[in-house]
């Protein structure tokens, strides 16, 4: 149950059956408020699925009950999600959901661009046998960043192609 202020804001029951073992299945119980204050009773079945680790036991997992687009989803998830204005419970693909840090924006790339001079002292200064000699250090990700800013610039066709070369050469792609 969820609250706000010492108001009860939401709350969620839940049945499970697993006395079918092809059909396992819980059920979602929870009344939805909508903007007009109209009050929704729903009551989501969602099927059940299992998976045996390799260490033994059984893992349980929900199948997305959602459709999108007249196509069952049918994902095995670990998690099921309802976003605000949601309706019903569903997994992160069907509702469209991403992660925080793929929506933020990555403050480096308008650094770049705002001070090539920073950009260019990062691909002049990037030694590969030192990043090699201590893997895991952020400044191959930094070099790569700085790759990334390059070739959305508007470099000289040769300069960019350049870098790209040594990009692929460093990561194993070029010979």
């Amino acid at each position: 149950m969820a609250q706000c202020l010492g108001e009860k804001t939401s709350a969620i029951g839940y049945e499970v059956d697993t006395q079918a073992p092809a059909r396992p299945t819980v059920r979602l119980i929870y009344t939805l408020t909508h903007p007009t204050g109209e009050k929704e009773d729903i009551d989501e079945p969602v099927r059940l699925q299992t998976t045996c680790p390799h260490w033994g036991g059984v893992r349980w997992w929900f199948t997305c009950p959602l459709v999108v687009d007249g196509t069952s989803c049918r994902r095995r998830v670990r998690k099921l999600y309802l976003p605000p204005g949601g309706r019903y419970f569903g997994c992160r693909h069907c509702h469209d959901l991403t992660y925080r840090s793929a929506q933020e924006h990555d403050q480096r790339v308008d650094f770049y661009c705002q001070h090539p001079e920073a950009l260019w002292e990062i691909l002049d200064s990037f030694d590969p046998a030192r990043v090699a000699a201590k893997p895991g250090q952020g400044e191959l990700r930094e070099f790569l960043k700085a790759c990334q800013v390059l070739n959305r610039l508007e470099a000289e066709p040769g300069q960019r192609q350049a870098f790209m070369w040594a990009l692929r050469a460093l990561i194993g792609l070029g010979e």
